[in-house]
């Protein structure tokens, strides 16, 4: 009787599951992912998103680590990862965390990534099935915006129940110490957030880039965030997240690579979905004209359905092309002595590596998403004789911003410099010892800011190996 009642429980708290929430990126009003451009976007319609989750079911039961993740041990650090730039972020942590387990969440399952395993997704999927008159109801009750994004991604919204499901058992079975997630608005991730938070697993959140003020509250049991400019994006709406300023994890082995060039010879083109290819061609063409001995990268974003077509413009022209799906995009930034781009977090990558970064929005009003231009890191063109005056007045005198960056990267001019990761396992050692009152630790440092409570690491260790450092107080 009584596990029939659990039964029942759960099933009403999967029906009564927030889809619209949970699949923020496009359930939001904030966002309005649909009135992207049509290029950005999924095909449109209920039988293509259908035929799309099929096809997924069948690659994923091809290719996933089943087995693996029936034997996996218990009172594993799980980090869950679906993109290059989340295992960036989460791979240098993870590799100084002992007893973790590296999951791969990859919908296209496309991915090969070192030292992960293909999570089986095509069990959730079939778990979904008998979801579809739920989703049905849940979209008759929506707006008229939130019915719109169904024609997108209605299996996003089809497999929230399955995905509940299937990690609500295996997190019961298999206890997790903690999840580390690195992205807040997807909709897999924002449902492994739900489930944890259901079974009071802790969770810790390592944001893989920048953050925008239209993101969702923050839900984790911990938030491990860059610096202060990534904190006024979530203020006020960070709910009981802890919050300690880290910095930027998968910078730490980079800090003795900084761009120390006195010219500009490398010219980086790194171009998003949203951005036009006869737009770029102009820009290539006036750089190769103008700036004959300066040596071109042409870096499409790794979501662009139109990588091909970026990759003839390069040829076109003879000049280098950065496959995004095969070079990670901190190497490509370190060949490179200046970028341009659109409204990208690679602009604050580049700032961090002493590159100088260009956005670049043609005949328009450049948002700044992220405030990168109100910090003056970044410099804003719209104009490609904006550019190329521009190049003519620094090429030979480059500047240095990294004194703007401490917003955005708070371990900077500071004893943590290159210790983000190991700032962020520290914390992940208090969760696996099961620390009571991680505020009474004295290597954090509790302060308010804005009326809001946040961490800033205060101690020092002995060594960066991290299977034997100690911790001291920086007044011992």
């Amino acid at each position: 009787m009584e596990k029939s009642y659990k039964n029942n429980t759960l099933l009403k708290k999967i029906i009564s599951l927030d889809i619209f929430d949970i699949n923020y990126i496009y359930g939001s009003e904030k966002l309005r992912k649909t009135n992207y451009p049509q290029k950005s976007l999924p095909k449109k319609g209920y039988f293509v998103r259908l035929f799309s989750l099929l096809h997924k079911t069948f690659l994923n039961f091809l290719r996933c680590d089943f087995f693996y993740f029936l034997r996996l041990d218990v009172h594993k650090i799980i980090f869950f990862i679906g993109t290059n730039n989340q295992y960036s972020t989460l791979s240098p942590v993870r590799n100084k965390c002992l007893n973790s387990e590296l999951v791969l969440i990859d919908y296209e399952n496309k991915l090969t990534l070192p030292g992960t395993r293909r999570f089986p997704l095509f069990i959730s999927y079939l778990l979904s099935i008998p979801f579809l008159s739920i989703v049905i109801k849940k979209y008759k009750t929506g707006t008229d915006y939130q019915k719109e994004t169904f024609k997108y991604s209605l299996e996003e919204y089809m497999t929230i129940y399955g995905n509940f499901i299937l990690f609500y058992y295996w997190f019961k079975w298999k206890k997790p110490t903690a999840v580390i997630l690195s992205n807040d608005h997807v909709a897999i991730y924002r449902t492994i957030l739900y489930t944890c938070n259901e079974l009071h697993i802790p969770t810790v959140f390592i944001p893989h880039a920048s953050s925008t003020k239209f993101f969702p509250p923050l839900k984790f049991t911990y938030s491990l965030l860059e610096g202060v400019e990534t904190v006024n994006n979530y203020l006020p709406n960070v709910y009981k997240s802890k919050i300690y300023l880290i910095g930027i994890p998968k910078f730490d082995n980079l800090i003795i690579n900084k761009n120390d060039h006195k010219e500009i010879k490398v010219i980086g083109i790194t171009t998003n979905p949203l951005d036009s290819i006869s737009e770029f061609d102009h820009i290539i063409n006036m750089l190769v004209t103008s700036f004959p001995k300066c040596e071109i990268f042409l870096r499409p974003h790794p979501s662009d359905k139109n990588n091909n077509n970026w990759k003839r413009l390069a040829q076109k022209y003879k000049i280098n092309f950065s496959n995004p799906l095969l070079e990670d995009s901190l190497d490509y930034l370190l060949q490179t002595d200046l970028i341009i781009a659109g409204n990208s977090n690679i602009l604050l990558e580049a700032a961090l590596l002493n590159v100088i970064p260009i956005s670049y929005t043609p005949d328009q009003e450049i948002q700044d998403w992220y405030g990168f231009h109100q910090k003056k890191i970044i410099f804003k063109i719209n104009t490609i004789t904006g550019i190329k005056k521009f190049l003519l007045e620094h090429r030979n005198n480059r500047i240095n911003i990294k004194n703007n960056l401490k917003g955005f990267c708070d371990t900077i001019n500071t004893p943590y410099e290159g210790s983000s990761s190991l700032l962020a396992n520290i914390l992940i050692d208090e969760i696996r010892e099961n620390s009571k009152d991680l505020e009474k630790n004295k290597f954090w440092q509790k302060v308010v800011y804005k009326e809001t409570e946040i961490h800033k690491a205060t101690g020092k260790f002995s060594n960066q190996n991290h299977a034997n450092y100690e911790i001291f107080l920086l007044d011992n």
